[in-house]
């Protein structure tokens, strides 16, 4: 009789038989258990492989392809920014110059002879100096933009002859 027939038991006294100790009882006890199972038909409460039935190939559905196209976006365009002349104070003494920075040849008409005199801005600013009108004798020169600041109201005006020994002041003068 098989030890599957028997179910492990001693046919004399119905009981397991102990297992030798191997120094692996665990080991000995997992494979015994599942000879056991495996070899007495035990293990069919487990559901039927289902790698064993052979595959029906199905033909595959046709898909949708998409094409994916670039859309150019649109391109804001420049509003061309519309220049108004300015006035501004001179917050220090600074030179007046025949030219912007980098160009050759330019030359310094020298040092303001006051600080707060206005000025004209008739150019947008391409540089570190400004284009400007002196209201005082109406020439025009380049000053440090660093050197200036804008002011809110035009400059007030004033009556009489404009001063001789300045070369630029804080008031429009009416007479020469």
């Amino acid at each position: 009789m098989s030890q599957c027939e028997s179910g492990g038991r001693n046919r004399q006294t119905g009981q397991f038989s102990r297992a030798r100790p191997s120094g692996r009882p665990t080991t000995a006890l997992l494979i015994g258990a599942l000879f056991l199972t495996v070899g007495c038909g035990a293990g069919s409460w487990l559901p039927p492989n289902p790698f064993g039935a052979t595959p029906t190939l199905v033909a595959a559905a046709p898909t949708a392809t998409v094409v994916l196209t670039a859309v150019p976006t649109a391109q804001p365009e420049a509003t061309p920014q519309t220049f108004a002349p300015f006035w501004v104070r001179n917050h220090r003494e600074t030179e007046m110059w025949s030219g912007q920075v980098g160009q050759t040849g330019v030359v310094s008409f020298g040092l303001t002879t006051a600080q707060f005199c206005v000025f004209q801005v008739i150019l947008p600013q391409d540089g570190p100096r400004l284009f400007v009108i002196n209201p005082l004798g109406q020439g025009q020169f380049w000053i440090d933009a660093d050197a200036v600041g804008p002011v809110s109201d035009p400059p007030q005006r004033a009556t009489g002859p404009r001063p001789e020994d300045q070369n630029c002041a804080d008031v429009l003068y009416d007479a020469p």
